[in-house]
């Protein structure tokens, strides 16, 4: 039996959380970045996640708590325990929310953004010459 590392306790949360697939070059499998593997996509938060915008957020929450209860060698059969409380969801919906409205603002001010060179130059800060 291999010992359970981070390492190998990530990967395998990973590839439960976002699936997997084999890597065309060498033939290992991968875990797919950014997505939802088949199982979780009938739960309603995922769904909901995905529409509103905070899909990465319970990602990466679920991946979390997954890999911590493979740390602790406890099973992964069932997706509504890694799922996160009410509160958070709320949490995350509202922040969703509050960046989609900044976009929304942003793009209405003809997406104007500032380099890190302007804003140096906006407050008068000289940047040593290199």
């Amino acid at each position: 039996m291999t010992q359970m590392t981070l390492d190998l306790a990530d990967y395998k949360a990973r590839c439960f959380v976002n699936g997997a697939r084999r890597h065309g070059a060498t033939g290992n499998w991968e875990p797919i970045s950014g997505n939802f593997h088949d199982r979780f996509l009938s739960h309603p938060w995922v769904r909901e996640s995905i529409t509103e915008g905070w899909g990465r957020e319970l990602r990466m929450h679920l991946i979390h708590t997954a890999k911590m209860k493979l740390l602790r060698e406890e099973p992964l059969s069932d997706i509504e325990c890694l799922m996160p409380d009410k509160k958070w969801v709320e949490e995350a919906k509202n922040d969703a929310d509050r960046y989609r409205k900044a976009a929304e603002w942003r793009d209405a001010k003809g997406g104007a953004t500032i380099s890190a060179e302007g804003l140096l130059k906006r407050f008068g800060i000289e940047r040593p010459a290199q």
